[in-house]
């Protein structure tokens, strides 16, 4: 049994070695990849982007092969789009901040005191420390559900629809 890490729960975490034969897959699979779209709401972003899909495209030689022609042209698109537009990162938990760090690491000093020493008290403190955590996360949610459904009526008023339905997504 193992007392230390802390899965939020009165019972502990149990080990066990179990030994397995993995086959491996030789298949790679593709990502998606999600482009960072906000940075084209700059005009000299978009600007830059154009002008070197066009130069790129002009360098490519005509072929008689138009998969050929095709495939060129795509590589040269998704690489002028690596190179300006960028990647863009999907936040998980865009409610979760310092203050929810620092909540948790008060609740896990309470329950390394409370193993150590299980009385009474120490067990109510970290029962207190839980549900404080517990109660700043549900704040924290509904708060950003809350902002999030403000954005999205803001652009149904506005008729932006692009915007709408990233927002539905």
């Amino acid at each position: 049994m193992l007392r230390g890490p802390n899965c939020d729960s009165d019972h502990f975490l149990v080990t066990a070695i179990i030994k397995q034969k993995i086959t491996t897959n030789y298949e790679k699979r593709k990502q998606k990849k999600s482009w960072d779209t906000n940075r084209l709401n700059s005009q000299e972003i978009v600007h830059k982007y154009q002008e070197n899909i066009k130069t790129q495209i002009d360098k490519i030689e005509l072929r008689t092969d138009i998969n050929e022609e095709w495939t060129n042209i795509k590589t040269e698109i998704i690489n002028s789009a690596k190179e300006i537009i960028g990647t863009g990162k999907k936040e998980r938990n865009d409610w979760f901040d310092d203050e929810c760090r620092e909540i948790i690491l008060e609740k896990n000093k309470e329950r390394n005191k409370c193993l150590n020493r299980n009385t009474r008290i120490k067990r109510e403190d970290y029962e207190q420390k839980r549900s404080e955590a517990k109660n700043l996360f549900k704040k924290k949610k509904r708060e950003l559900l809350k902002k999030k459904i403000e954005e999205i009526s803001e652009s149904t008023e506005k008729k932006l629809t692009r915007k709408f339905y990233k927002g539905i997504t």
